[in-house]
């Protein structure tokens, strides 16, 4: 019961910072959603909360509990401050919204919230025990927990056993906060992190829709990305199995940080005087870039859609909103600057070279890999029928999906799937139908598919492609 108590304090303490931060960033009376917000505070508190410890650890302070609260203490005093004002959230009374909903609503919710309980007693069950998830991520958390610091001799050591020296420290950072705030290691509490990315990954994406497109709709599209296997399911029937929402994995947090960063940036090329969306897109690449080595891939996708945007709306920019606008590059790299100094010094087994003369010699696996990426596409025991609907979806509205803004989540997508078409035919590995058996979901797949989903929502409302459905709502 202790236990349980003191990891209650970390999670709140995660949910007090993001909401500090969400105060901070949105600051006018701007109409955000209770579910926009929860997922919001969650993803801010374990991304500030993870950069704040690496910096406060780079300057060379213990990673301890004093420390850190001392450390973000100006937060808990500016909530508390702020509280005594009043903020004008659209959070409507929970119980008057619940006899409003039709009778496909509550199934759909029903479903969600099932799958959801689901990913928590799946991940709470066990403790970690899959290979990267206990081996990987939560073995750093534990050096970072004992050393209390980032200037362990076992990450410079290139001799050490841990893999990926390089690798960015967001998920290992949060899982030594939940250790140092229970006062010991537990590799069943502190995966508790991995559903409430999960959950807040549907919540952002219901209350992203929302804004745009009705309940219904929103929580059809909702239930469809909760419906994925290879997000939910723990152990599926493939070689990289266990990498799902319950894992100890960094793939659905990745999911969670690059579509916020994604769409905010898609819901600020719809409305470019709305400078707090661009923030929060600029924000949430910086945790991205924190999260995984993909991350800082993905940010270069989205900062090329992001300067096309800028270049072929240049008429409507002026010399302020240009600067305003810079904020969404510089950033990340002004707050990551110290992580690139000491990436800079750690061991790197990095082993690509990124050669044109290397793809030349290796484009005779391109007909291998497209042929591999189209039996995933049709696969549904990985992602349902996802692909088809992308591809219906996208046939029936040729026209729309080529039209401002819908355009730039689609040349995302694209933009995605050629950059891994190139990694994968520049590989090193000797078989690159093994690599890409045990990565191309992982790596490939699960970053974009909650982009994916809320483009296919989209074209499905420009197309009026869903029929309209009476008798539930009578």
């Amino acid at each position: 019961m202790y236990d349980i108590i003191r990891l209650i304090f970390g999670i709140s303490i995660i949910f007090v910072i993001g909401m500090s931060l969400l105060k901070l960033v949105i600051r006018d009376k701007t109409k955000i959603f209770l579910s926009e917000r929860i997922a919001l505070s969650y993803g801010l508190g374990t991304g500030a909360l993870s950069i704040g410890m690496f910096l406060l650890s780079f300057m060379d302070f213990q990673l301890n509990l004093s420390n850190i609260l001392i450390l973000f203490s100006p937060f808990f005093v500016y909530l508390l401050w702020h509280a005594k004002y009043k903020v004008n959230y659209s959070s409507p009374d929970i119980i008057t919204k619940l006899k409003n909903l039709n009778f496909l609503q509550l199934i759909l919710i029903a479903s969600i919230l099932f799958i959801v309980f689901l990913v928590f007693f799946d991940a709470l069950i066990q403790p970690m025990h899959l290979q990267d998830e206990r081996g990987f991520w939560a073995l750093k958390a534990k050096i970072l927990y004992h050393d209390t610091t980032i200037y362990s001799t076992d990450f410079f050591d290139a001799d050490r056993i841990h893999p990926h020296k390089h690798y960015p420290l967001l998920i290992p950072l949060i899982e030594s906060w939940i250790y140092i705030a229970l006062g010991h290691i537990d590799d069943r509490l502190v995966k508790i992190l991995f559903p409430l990315f999960f959950a807040s990954l549907l919540l952002i994406l219901y209350s992203s829709q929302r804004k745009f497109f009705p309940e219904t709709h929103s929580l059809i599209f909702t239930a469809l990305l909760a419906s994925m296997p290879y997000l939910v399911v723990s152990h599926l029937p493939v070689y990289d199995a266990g990498k799902g929402a319950a894992s100890g994995y960094a793939d659905v947090p990745l999911s969670f940080f690059y579509f916020i960063s994604t769409i905010y940036l898609y819901m600020w090329m719809k409305d470019h005087d709305r400078k707090d969306y661009l923030i929060i897109a600029s924000i949430f690449s910086i945790f991205t870039i924190f999260t995984k080595l993909e991350g800082f891939m993905l940010f270069i996708i989205n900062l090329s859609i992001f300067i096309m945007y800028v270049l072929f709306n240049i008429k409507y920019f002026t010399k302020q909103k240009i600067k305003e606008s810079s904020i969404y590059p510089l950033l990340p790299f002004v707050i990551l600057l110290p992580w690139f100094i000491f990436q800079r010094n750690l061991p790197n087994d990095f082993l690509f070279q990124f050669t044109i003369e290397n793809f030349i010699q290796h484009l005779y696996r391109l007909p291998i890999i497209l042929i591999y990426f189209l039996k995933i596409f049709l696969n549904p025991i990985h992602w349902n029928i996802l692909w088809i609907l992308l591809s219906l979806s996208t046939l029936f509205t040729i026209k729309d999906t080529f039209k401002k803004p819908i355009i730039y989540l689609f040349l995302m997508l694209l933009l995605h799937l050629l950059a891994y078409l190139f990694i994968y035919t520049i590989s090193p590995s000797s078989s690159v139908i093994s690599q890409m058996h045990y990565s191309v979901d992982r790596r490939v797949l699960a970053h974009i598919v909650p982009v994916i989903v809320f483009l296919i929502s989209t074209q499905t409302f420009v197309g009026k492609l869903l029929p309209k459905i009476t008798i539930f709502t009578t």
